[in-house]
């Protein structure tokens, strides 16, 4: 799920990626292009995405993912505040309806739990994930250079550095508990 929403996330240019976990649900927030009347019908449909098949979720199902954990995401995103009900139907929201407090620059999903979902346990695991996976995250993403995981008594940030070396050939340096230097070669 946190793949897929850095993907999202990667393909509206975000530079910037922060998820904050919460006691009454998951805010994720991105500084991506606002999301147009395209976008939320590919995001609520399958086989409907207008990506080519060199875009990562090309076949527009990749969303649906966050339905494990929450049966009606909300999004708000440029012009759109809607509920997404069971991720395809979206009715609008008034954004004082919504438990936080938007920034018009940013796109954000809130994740609510599911009725009686292991939501406590549920923040461990993607804490102990993003501790182990956080830094490779942004290895092979071309806008993203941050992610941030906030929560109540831990907070992570992870960072990368790009640097071409010509012809394909990156030399890449993820920041975070360790720092990182890899080579990528595009082809």
């Amino acid at each position: 799920m946190v793949t897929e929403l850095l993907q999202n996330a990667e393909d509206a240019g975000a530079t910037e990626t922060v998820f904050k976990f919460r006691p009454d649900g998951l805010l994720v927030q991105n500084d991506g292009r606002s999301f147009s009347e395209e976008d939320l019908v590919a995001l609520c449909s399958c086989f409907a995405s207008e990506k080519d098949l060199s875009s990562v979720g090309f076949f527009g199902v990749g969303f649906k993912v966050v339905l494990q954990i929450c049966r009606d995401p909300v999004l708000v995103s440029g012009a759109y505040c809607c509920r997404l009900e069971r991720g395809t139907d979206p009715y609008g929201l008034r954004p004082s309806e919504l438990l936080f407090r938007p920034d018009p620059e940013k796109t954000y999903f809130w994740l609510p739990p599911r009725p009686n979902h292991e939501w406590e346990q549920m923040g461990e695991r993607f804490l102990e994930r993003f501790k182990n996976y956080g830094a490779e995250l942004l290895l092979f993403l071309d806008n993203l250079r941050c992610i941030k995981w906030e929560a109540p008594g831990a907070s992570l940030l992870y960072r990368a550095e790009r640097e071409s070396l010509g012809e394909g050939a990156f030399l890449v340096t993820l920041t975070g508990y360790e720092i990182f230097r890899w080579l990528r070669l595009d082809t």
